[in-house]
């Protein structure tokens, strides 16, 4: 424990810090003692050998796939230490997925445990009977359910463009897939209190509670790059368009869907566009 001691004195709130710093030490540890090795020996003119460039250019390029592997990997803890966090403040739980057989898997399975023992409740926007098997968001039925709990916000329709082509071309296997990760992508980048839904084949619905203009052009730019970062490993290239909404004062529901379509259609036509409507209903 001396050394999660040491780490903690220095990074008291981040866990992903200390991980980091372990995983830069030990890959830029390696090149600088070897770099003050050949300066001791042959000066600066020895520093500028092809072996000791090459070597510093792939320890870089290591360090530059591993640090973001590590923290994409540290995403179960964060999604453990949100869950629980809201079992003690609201006695209300949010499910963690339980088919992972690793140590993280059997703490989410531990976890999910507890709460049942505890009589936490669980989070309606996950409950099982309104979940999509699939991308693991709310379905179009738990979607539209859980939007007529909302107030002020803003309604953004975002879509995967061109998935029919994509599953003709490269199969539904694949298509599933990419749903999947954008499902996973999509639940990590909203914010408490906000919503998605996935109501079509490529279609995803988000309720950001609370936002403007501004916010949710904000929100949905950046829910539109980490899908498209979550799904390069299965099929780079993929664009995404979004159209959104801010809910007028008396505006209904019906009426805000619309003009989020009509703000869709708008983006797609530009293509890889996020595109918000004017003014509110």
């Amino acid at each position: 424990m001396w050394l999660y001691r040491a780490l903690d004195f220095v990074f008291p709130t981040s866990f992903a810090a200390k991980l980091v710093f372990v995983a830069l030490c030990g890959m830029a540890l390696p090149p600088l003692l070897v770099g003050v090795y050949l300066f001791a020996e042959g000066g600066l003119r020895s520093l500028a050998q092809p072996s000791y460039v090459l070597f510093l250019i792939s320890s870089g390029m290591a360090t530059a796939l591993v640090i973001p592997s590590l923290i994409a990997l540290l995403e179960p803890l964060s999604h453990m230490g949100k869950a629980l966090s809201g079992m003690e403040k609201r006695r209300e739980f949010t499910p963690l997925p339980e088919e992972y057989r690793d140590y993280l898997g059997q703490m989410m399975m531990t976890s999910n445990a507890i709460a049942r023992a505890m009589g936490a409740r669980v989070d309606p926007r996950f409950s099982k009977g309104h979940l999509n098997p699939l991308t693991g968001v709310l379905d179009q039925n738990g979607f539209e359910l859980a939007l007529r709990r909302q107030g002020r916000g803003t309604l953004v329709m975002l879509h995967i463009d061109n998935m029919q082509g994509i599953r003709s071309e490269h199969g539904n296997a694949l298509a599933d897939a990419l749903l999947a990760q954008a499902g996973q992508a999509i639940r990590t980048e909203l914010r408490d209190g906000d919503l998605v839904g996935h109501v079509g084949d490529a279609e995803f619905g988000l309720w950001l509670k609370g936002a403007g203009r501004v916010v949710s052009r904000h929100v949905a730019e950046r829910v539109c790059a980490a899908v498209k970062q979550a799904t390069v490993h299965e099929l780079p290239g993929v664009t995404l368009s979004a159209g959104a909404a801010v809910r007028g004062e008396k505006e209904t529901l019906k009426d805000l869907s619309d003009r989020a379509d009509t703000a869709w259609r708008e983006a797609s036509a530009r293509g890889d566009w996020v595109e918000v409507a004017r003014g509110v209903g």
